[in-house]
């Protein structure tokens, strides 16, 4: 993935690397010059989902990792680390009986929580996100307003008041694929 600036010129590129089924497992991000700016490597189990996830800078030092942990093929928990090993926070899932995320609670590394996110989904597609403060208060609600496919054509940031503090729209550009199937004569 390439980034240009206003110019149309490249500041900065990712080379990416994958294992034999197709699973992300390096990152490497470029500057302009060419030079390594990070790397980012990606570990997986047997069942194919994502255990450890490292960031290191361009002389290769270890700037932090993740662990994640899975319960009935859904991830249940992410933990950061910091490279001597020192948990900085963490945060836990829960999900409904749609295996969609019903909730996401972020807590410190000492264990106290800083923020939880409630999920609300209709169709199968989200519609809201309620991000609330650690007594339970409101922080600030967020609005997907979805298309026939359930993808976001417009995601709308409030605050606890309702007041809009940010407001994004998206429109897809969607191709036909056609498959060709050979005729036997």
């Amino acid at each position: 993935m390439d980034t240009l600036d206003a110019q149309n010129d490249l500041v900065r590129y990712h080379l990416y690397r994958y294992d034999e089924q197709g699973r992300l497992i390096e990152d490497e991000l470029y500057d302009r010059r060419d030079e390594l700016q990070t790397r980012q490597e990606y570990e997986y189990n047997q069942e194919g989902q994502r255990t450890r996830w490292s960031v290191y800078n361009s002389d290769g030092a270890l700037l932090s990792y993740t662990l994640y942990e899975y319960e009935d093929g859904l991830n249940v928990r992410s933990e950061n680390y910091s490279p001597s090993g020192e948990l900085l926070d963490y945060f836990v899932y829960e999900y409904d009986s749609r295996d969609n995320r019903s909730t996401r609670e972020w807590f410190r590394g000492d264990g106290s929580l800083e923020e939880s996110r409630e999920y609300e989904y209709r169709d199968g597609a989200l519609v809201e996100e309620r991000i609330l403060r650690p007594n339970g208060s409101l922080k600030q609600r967020i609005e997907y307003r979805n298309n026939d496919m359930g993808n976001p054509v417009e995601v709308v940031y409030m605050d606890a008041g309702g007041t809009v503090q940010e407001q994004f729209a998206f429109e897809y550009i969607t191709k036909e694929v056609v498959t060709q199937v050979p005729v036997e004569e």
